[in-house]
């Protein structure tokens, strides 16, 4: 989700956004999406999406013991949960890009084969 924050006039009559706002999840997942790696899963679990939910501390680093797959549990979600875990704890060892504002509430990031992690 991106909202604008500003708008700049182009040729008297076009508005583009100048600077816009993306949300803390679209940036985690961002920063996370580099990190996801399917390759080694089964055909099964690299075609599945799951939902992951996660709390961070202080310094926006996750919380290893709160990453947790949301929905229903088997193995192919299992599967795909663990490489999303990995992607998470990988990616995320320096602290996430969230703005400190946005307060300790979890997150939650879809890891979807067909169109990245959200």
């Amino acid at each position: 989700m991106i909202r604008a924050a500003s708008l700049a006039l182009i040729a008297g009559f076009v508005a583009v956004p100048l600077r816009a706002e993306v949300s803390p999840t679209a940036q985690t997942a961002q920063a996370i999406a580099l990190c996801w790696n399917t390759g080694g899963l089964s055909q099964a679990a690299q075609a599945r999406a799951v939902t992951v939910g996660f709390q961070v501390d202080y310094e926006n680093r996750p919380l290893p013991e709160s990453v947790m797959l949301i929905g229903l549990s088997d193995p192919v979600a299992d599967e795909a949960f663990a490489a999303a875990r990995r992607a998470i704890l990988r990616c995320s060892a320096e602290g996430l890009p969230l703005s400190h504002d946005f307060g300790s509430g979890p997150i939650e990031i879809v890891f979807d084969p067909g169109t990245g992690p959200q």
